[in-house]
């Protein structure tokens, strides 16, 4: 049995806040709907979705950012090692491994994947985990 012609499906996710902050607010299947939401809710803005309707599973694409640890402190940023962009199957993972920090998220743009990993850095040496 071939492919069937099955029209694209959106949905227009409301999100608010930025880097760790950053959340779904409200999902919309309507475009209208989800601009008249965000316009009363402070900093919202409206993505847009295509829904998969093949039936399969599907991974979401992810970021993956790898630092390194060092001796600088809390307020340092982090040398950024390497950022990809890849298919993540389940929620972030994050791993230590001696000297290194990767983490994969799902994040609006590679700046925005690499403040998150950023801050959860800083919280692993805050915290002394790391």
């Amino acid at each position: 049995m071939g492919r069937q012609n099955i029209p694209s499906i959106f949905v227009y996710v409301v999100t608010v806040g930025e880097y760790s902050d950053y959340h779904i607010d409200r999902i919309f299947t309507n475009y209208g709907a989800a601009e008249k939401y965000a316009s009363k809710t402070e900093g919202a803005r409206v993505e847009q979705f295509e829904v998969d309707t093949s039936g399969r599973p599907s991974a979401q694409l992810a970021y993956t950012v790898t630092m390194a640890r060092d001796d600088k402190g809390v307020t340092d940023e982090g040398e950024v090692e390497h950022v990809s962009l890849g298919a993540l199957w389940g929620i972030g993972v994050s791993r230590l491994r001696g000297a290194h920090f990767s983490v994969s998220i799902m994040a609006r743009d590679e700046a925005h994947a690499v403040e998150i990993a950023r801050e959860m850095r800083r919280g692993l040496i805050a915290e002394d985990k790391w």
